[in-house]
């Protein structure tokens, strides 16, 4: 079982009666399940890292259903065996098209890494488990080392569930931090040396990292940390012993997964992808919302305003967390010092004396004249010479203050204006980055409430991005 390509038509493999493994293949005179493919044949089970491995006969019935994307099904599901933060329904839309997601990575320029975090014994493991058992090829690694995350990533594109008690001192292992950082990309690649003693050309060999990751911590990640903007961060509220939840394991989640793959398939066989989206958000927050959104669209459009809203609580979240850095109590006093600053120029010192309003230099949060330099230099901002030859910070100009002062929460949500008369429905298959603004409600969709994963949606309903041979047409 090689690494999946891109748009590659094995979905997953599948167990046939007698316990011997086979493949889902999308074609185009529809899904077949075949033992062999293109000279290939699925690995032993004992050798597969993951257990929800769904049964052939369950395949054969969702196809006799319409291979519909059992969305409503997975919000249940996790509804029913997890306590999540509120508003809950909300929430479990949003990590169960996270989880449809992971049957589309090839649709997507990021793919966002889900963080859970919060103290011992509010069911973080719990969530992770049932998050990644029905996910494609889904893994739960509690100790495990790099090299075998990255075979698993590399071989499979295995979906990741790394518990770890302190996740921010575990990332000082390199290749863990590596790993995990560029699973977040499209083509995320990591060099490793596998043979110093092989002829030169076969000393390297650079794995493939990018797929679906989920961290459990007890400790926080830091806002400074790169790991911080990759994420859809999930904080655990405290449950109070106030549910029993059913138990959560792999052998559940078979006839889920069997659904699940069998709807990736069908939109495969039909030359589709998942529809793009107007997304509505700037910068990251666009990178790591994206794939959610489009998920959305495609099987329940209903559902995009009410993400929108939690993505913008999220949003506002992350702008605060940023504000409490070291950059961001400079960048924020530079927006409040901007009348000084674009008429009689600003100093460090002057800077520093404004930072470190009521602390002492004893105080560890005090910032000191060389780190506040450092910190405008980071901020992009040049320094001059003022009048008496002084060296002053160089007005920027008023579009960079106000980038300043939205990116650490003064200001608006970090949104692109909607322009409502757009589609929404790119005819043709463009990088997520390429989407521009429009509109995201329902409507947007073609028809409210309806998924264009339903087989009766066809024609002037929906649109979806047609893929033959390499080339998107619609």
């Amino acid at each position: 079982m090689n690494a999946p390509k891109a748009f590659d038509q094995r979905i997953d493999v599948v167990e046939l009666k007698d316990g011997t493994l086979a493949w889902v293949v999308a074609t185009a005179s529809g899904i077949e399940i075949v033992s062999e493919w293109e000279g290939e044949i699925p690995w032993h089970r004992k050798y597969l890292p993951w257990d929800s491995i769904p049964r052939a006969e369950d395949v054969h019935r969702a196809m006799e259903s319409g291979a519909v994307c059992p969305f409503e099904e997975l919000v249940e599901y996790l509804l029913e065996r997890v306590f999540l933060p509120s508003p809950e329904r909300i929430w479990a839309i949003l990590l169960a098209s996270w989880v449809i997601g992971t049957y589309f990575l090839d649709d997507f320029d990021h793919f966002p890494l889900i963080l859970i975090e919060g103290l011992p014994e509010r069911g973080k493991t719990r969530l992770g488990k049932a998050m990644i058992f029905p996910s494609l090829r889904g893994c739960y690694m509690p100790h495990t080392t790099p090299a075998v995350l990255f075979r698993y990533r590399a071989y499979h594109r295995a979906a990741l569930l790394l518990d770890y008690e302190d996740l921010p001192r575990s990332l000082r292992t390199d290749g863990l931090k590596d790993l995990i950082l560029n699973s977040f990309e499209r083509d995320g690649k990591v060099p490793r040396v596998i043979a110093s003693d092989a002829a030169p050309e076969k000393q390297i060999q650079s794995f493939n990292t990018y797929g679906p990751t989920v961290l459990v911590s007890n400790r926080s990640v830091r806002p400074r940390d790169p790991l911080y903007s990759r994420c859809i961060r999930v904080q655990m509220p405290e449950c109070g012993g106030e549910r029993v939840f059913a138990p959560v394991r792999p052998e559940q989640v078979t006839l889920l997964r069997a659904k699940l793959v069998t709807f990736s398939a069908r939109i495969r066989s039909e030359g589709n992808s998942l529809p793009q989206f107007r997304n509505p958000f700037r910068g990251r927050l666009a990178d790591i919302s994206q794939p959610i959104f489009r998920v959305l669209q495609a099987v329940h459009p209903a559902s995009i305003g009410e993400l929108e809203e939690l993505f913008g609580q999220i949003d506002g979240g992350r702008r605060q967390d940023a504000a409490s850095t070291p950059e961001g109590r400079v960048g924020l006093e530079v927006v409040k010092l901007r009348d000084q600053f674009s008429t009689e120029g600003l100093t460090i010192r002057d800077l520093e004396g404004s930072v470190n309003r009521n602390l002492t230099r004893h105080d560890p949060e005090y910032l000191d004249s060389q780190q506040v330099g450092y910190i405008t230099r980071d901020l992009g901002l040049e320094k001059g010479r003022g009048l008496g030859g002084r060296t002053i910070l160089r007005w920027p100009g008023d579009e960079v203050i106000e980038q300043l002062a939205l990116r650490f929460g003064v200001g608006g949500p970090s949104r692109k204006p909607s322009n409502p008369s757009e589609p929404s429905v790119s005819p043709r298959r463009q990088s997520d980055s390429d989407v521009e603004p429009s509109q995201t409600s329902a409507e947007s969709a073609g028809a409210e409430g309806k998924a264009v994963g339903d087989p009766e949606l066809r024609g002037e309903d929906v649109e979806l991005c047609r893929v033959e041979k390499g080339v998107v047409k619609k």
